[in-house]
């Protein structure tokens, strides 16, 4: 399987993000993963922008850890603090899309992960039928 550059670098930055909040709150990969449901290997392939987390599991780490849905996935806004507070906008505020808006975002991207992963195994399959016969 090969993502576009793109969703690559999506990954590593989502990944960076996820990390910080694991770090804010002093948890190692295992404690945070048995907090969200998955192992520590998986939060760490999240982290390292290896795996591309599901949904279910973002809303777990947004909710458990009450992190701001719309930084965690953009990077936009105020990204979380110890403390972890979402201030109410000010005028200077840029809008930001909302909390439905990003997961559909999500979808879409993974959708599209889904759709490349498919054509690269047509692609690999289709190499080797013309391997076979020469």
């Amino acid at each position: 399987m090969q993502a576009s550059p793109e969703i690559k670098a999506y990954l590593r930055t989502l990944g960076a993000r996820i990390r910080l909040i694991r770090e804010l709150h002093g948890l190692t990969l295992s404690k945070l993963g048995k907090a969200t449901g998955v192992t520590g290997s998986a939060v760490w392939s999240y982290e390292q922008g290896r795996a591309s987390p599901g949904v279910p599991w973002l809303f777990r780490l947004v909710d458990k850890f009450d992190a701001p849905a719309s930084w965690l996935v953009t990077g936009l806004g105020e990204p979380p603090t110890a403390t972890i507070t979402n201030p109410a906008p000010t005028s200077t505020t840029t809008a930001l899309p909302s909390d439905s808006e990003l997961w559909g975002t999500i979808k879409e991207l993974q959708e599209k992960v889904r759709r490349l992963e498919k054509a690269a195994r047509e692609a690999e399959g289709k190499a080797a039928q013309k391997g076979r016969k020469r």
